[in-house]
């Protein structure tokens, strides 16, 4: 990705006018709520904080007002044969180009707002650093699938070649891209740009289709219902005990204590599964014709995500204790554009093994060999005798040091720490790590607490690292990139594999570096001619 100061030559244009409408009324109840605050405020000057809530809340007014004509009024899009280009700003003006080769993903969300001025808002990323994302407040959709659209079609004027025809051909003397060997990449470009909407991701294959059950029981198990119920719980109960309604509540206390509770945790439980089943319904996993995953998924504000094939650098698979006894299974990616949750981005809910299964084989198949979690159900008898363990050793370091006179909380807190520092420093210990060669995968499986099997492609892993004890190497650290540096250790693993999965890198840096020194010789091969060139011209 490349920031410039200058301001695009190429015509460029605006976000819709349409985008103003979307963006007021997407903060309507805001901005409605601000005026009512300066109202009363205006009305009452003695409430506290008096004159000061009236400048705070004028702010916020003000910003409300000015934010979406400012973005409107200073954004700029430009799509070439090569590259997106997005400049905004006023006094700070920036420019950023992406081209389109180094595209990885394509985030695609609608709030309810957008989606009734048929606009959607896309963040296309190249990296797992913000600096390398460029984010599109609110376009079009003809736009919106457009961009998908270059950014799916090689750019054979600026991607990478095949490395050594690129290294031998400029060894050799041969010409570099010019302007002419690059107009397929421009024709494609241009056909996908005028190819009819309706022929977009007509070829895409659907790897998996939620159900209702399927979005039920993953709310329950990931247990993101008690989080949402109990939020939307409490903003619920201050909007009744505003309004004075709080005695409706009286009606439910008639079967006592116990009762109650009952009540109130049903009400939790039916509240964040059904916002969760909402926020995440028509959950679709697809495959593009050029390999790419397409993740789309929610009812109001809706979200599609495209993955790069580029941009998947391992499959993760995952069970807890309850899902080894439903015997289910939850599938992930790691990426290179993201830094949240290790670099996982969750593709699919906690499914029957047999489905994950057949997933893995339809989509995945090249990436991934014969999973353990995916065919095999285990009963969670070694993991619940772990987790009672480690649980005891971290309650009775907490209880000594109560007894020795520390603060109960205080006592608690290092348990808490000490437990956590057990889980981590165990996990290791039940890691295996073992090198696919003939699919270039590393696995890393560790059945523990929660069983995780990891799948990194070969080509993701940066250095392999080892530790000695006895002149002979115990424990193994593989180093790979998922969103940021991050690095898995086993002490479990075969040396030959290890040498196998070593030769394999350095070869690859061999390569780069007979790369990088062709591509220094044809680089300094064309400052000569073209200083040649100059002189030439001057002479004449």
């Amino acid at each position: 990705m490349s920031e410039r100061a200058s301001a695009p030559t190429e015509a460029s244009e605006r976000l819709p006018l349409s985008y103003l409408g979307a963006s007021y009324l997407a903060h309507a109840v805001t901005t409605i709520g601000t005026v009512v605050a300066i109202t009363v405020f205006l009305l009452n000057p003695d409430i506290w904080p008096g004159q000061w809530a009236i400048a705070v809340f004028a702010a916020i007014f003000l910003f409300r007002m000015i934010d979406p004509v400012y973005e409107w009024g200073t954004t700029r899009i430009r799509l070439s044969a090569h590259e997106l280009t997005v400049t905004n700003g006023l006094i700070n003006r920036r420019t950023r180009s992406i081209p389109w080769h180094a595209v990885r993903t394509v985030d695609s969300t609608a709030p309810w707002a957008h989606r009734l001025f048929g606009l959607v808002r896309v963040r296309v990323a190249q990296g797992g650093d913000l600096s390398t994302q460029v984010t599109l407040a609110g376009i079009t959709r003809e736009l919106r699938d457009t961009i998908l659209e270059y950014s799916r079609v090689p750019d054979t004027g600026t991607v990478e070649r095949d490395a050594d025809a690129d290294a031998d051909q400029a060894e050799h003397g041969s010409p570099v891209p010019t302007a002419q060997n690059a107009a397929p990449a421009r024709t494609a470009r241009d056909e996908a740009k005028h190819r009819p909407q309706s022929a977009i991701g007509t070829s895409d294959s659907v790897l998996y289709r939620a159900t209702l059950l399927d979005l039920m029981v993953a709310s329950i198990l990931f247990g993101r219902f008690a989080l949402i119920g109990v939020a939307i719980a409490f903003a619920l109960y201050e909007q009744l005990e505003r309004f004075g309604l709080l005695g409706i509540l009286t009606f439910f206390q008639g079967g006592g204590a116990i009762g109650f509770a009952v009540f109130v945790a049903l009400v939790i439980i039916g509240i964040g599964i059904t916002a969760s089943v909402v926020r995440y319904a028509r959950l679709e996993v697809r495959r593009a014709s050029d390999g790419a995953i397409v993740v789309s998924y929610g009812l109001v504000e809706t979200h599609e995500r495209a993955i790069d094939t580029a941009a998947i650098t391992g499959v993760v698979l995952q069970r807890n204790i309850l899902e080894m006894l439903l015997g289910r299974v939850r599938l992930a990616l790691l990426t290179t554009d993201t830094s949240q949750q290790f670099g996982t981005n969750l593709l699919l809910p906690s499914l029957p093994r047999n489905t994950v299964a057949r997933i893995l084989a339809a989509g995945f198949g090249d990436r991934v060999p014969e999973s353990n979690l995916a065919t095999r159900r285990r009963l969670p008898l070694l993991p619940a005798l772990v987790f009672v363990v480690v649980t005891a050793l971290a309650s009775a370091l907490g209880w000594w040091l109560h007894s020795t006179g520390v603060a109960l909380g205080l006592a608690i807190i290092a348990g808490l720490i000490a437990w956590a520092v057990l889980v981590v420093f165990a996990r290791p210990l039940v890691t295996r790590l073992d090198y696919d060669t003939p699919r270039g995968t590393v696995a890393l499986r560790a059945l523990f607490i929660v069983d995780r099997e990891t799948y990194l492609d070969a080509l993701a892993i940066h250095l392999v690292s080892g530790t000695a004890v006895g002149g002979r190497t115990r424990y193994v650290t593989v180093h790979y990139y998922a969103g940021e540096a991050r690095q898995r250790g086993s002490v479990w693993f075969s040396e030959q594999e290890i040498d196998a999965l070593q030769n394999r890198l350095g070869d690859r840096e061999q390569r780069a570096d007979r790369i990088r020194r062709a591509r220094e010789h044809a680089a300094a091969r064309r400052e000569a001619l073209s200083e040649i060139d100059a002189l030439v011209g001057t002479k004449e």
